[in-house]
């Protein structure tokens, strides 16, 4: 074989590589195009319902006042204080004990023998007031839980029951002004958006959360 043989040989070899590059190439950037142009409305779509979580939300119902701005029902919340003994290291349930039982005024024993109980679940104290149960929240405790109740507080108390009136169960208004504004004071449902990372945890949320807010002022 000749010297040009073997260069036209090399040439061909060199153009069929340049052309299979030349397509992988075009492969690669027609499904960027595709991907990144084409179904990117689609594609985020799917992201979004993989990755974002809608939360329900009940805001606190409207609070009432005199001619004069005297608070006369108000809302506050009270707190419910529970375990889950399983979630809490054998060898930290004393800590824990000892962390919780000045701040709910309980015997350390019987939160430890609660904490060891074997349950997977045990209610450690109802009706726990706002700012106990706000500092036991910040204290991160593994296994703890801290759940809000609602609780509608009236100042003048007796002075002003029977022009007020109550709120039941529910949240509904009974009586009074209560009764009378119940529209107006009563809670609107809502929910918040948020992002969950792939543990399932709940991310900052979304600059587009949605809140309806709760009931006006009487």
């Amino acid at each position: 074989m000749t010297t040009d043989e073997t260069q036209r040989i090399d040439s061909r070899r060199i153009l069929l590589l340049a052309l299979l590059l030349t397509f992988g190439f075009a492969v690669i950037v027609g499904q960027l195009v595709r991907y990144q142009v084409l179904q990117h409305a689609q594609l985020k779509e799917q992201s979004d319902k993989q990755v974002i979580r809608e939360k329900p939300v009940v805001p606190g119902r409207g609070y009432i006042t005199d001619a004069n701005g005297q608070l006369l029902a108000l809302n506050m919340v009270e707190w419910e204080i529970s375990a889950d003994p399983p979630l809490i290291v054998r060898s930290a349930r004393v800590a824990v004990a000892n962390e919780l039982a000045p701040r709910l005024q309980m015997p350390e024993e019987q939160l430890k023998a609660a904490l060891n109980s074997g349950v997977g679940w045990v209610l450690l104290k109802k009706q726990v007031p706002q700012e106990v149960g706000e500092a036991i929240r910040q204290l991160n405790l593994n296994g703890i839980e801290c759940h809000p109740m609602p609780l509608r507080v009236y100042p003048q108390a007796d002075l002003t029951a029977h022009l007020v009136g109550f709120v039941n169960t529910m949240g509904e208004g009974f009586w009074g002004l209560e009764g009378f504004y119940n529209q107006q004071l009563r809670a609107t449902e809502g929910s918040i958006q948020f992002e969950q990372n792939p543990v399932g945890d709940p991310t900052l949320p979304r600059h587009d959360r949605k809140t309806l807010a709760g009931g006006g002022a009487a």
